[in-house]
């Protein structure tokens, strides 16, 4: 369906994200810091960005998102104030930890587009 860039320091959340990502459908890539995501977004082109707030490199990540403004963002953080001192996330959905995973999964299907379904051709 997707190729979705998820970004956290802590491996349980990088594993726990990914997995149900990827029962949805979606092609995860998970970084934990920010050089690791900018590594990875140069290979995968992502259709969305997950990333923690708290994160080393931070910058990075930034830079990514300023960079390509069409890609939507999802930010999630235990402090979500201290995001919005950052210009390039004023667009981006936040999600408070700790937060569900269907959360989650709500938020990523609102953000991506639907798959648009090619009727089948019968032969000739």
């Amino acid at each position: 369906m997707a190729n979705i860039l998820f970004i956290d320091d802590d491996p349980s959340m990088r594993a726990t994200a990914s997995y149900a990502l990827s029962r949805k459908g979606h092609l995860v890539f998970a970084a934990q810091n920010g050089k690791e995501a900018a590594l990875k977004f140069g290979k995968t082109r992502p259709d969305l960005i997950v990333t923690d707030y708290s994160l080393p490199h931070r910058e990075e990540i930034e830079g990514l998102i300023h960079e390509n403004p069409n890609i939507p963002v999802i930010v999630i953080s235990g402090d979500l104030k201290r995001c919005e001192s950052s210009p390039c996330l004023v667009s981006a959905v936040k999600l408070a930890k700790p937060f569900s995973l269907l959360r989650l999964m709500d938020t990523v299907s609102y953000l991506l587009p639907a798959p648009v379904a090619v009727p089948a051709q019968t032969p000739p």
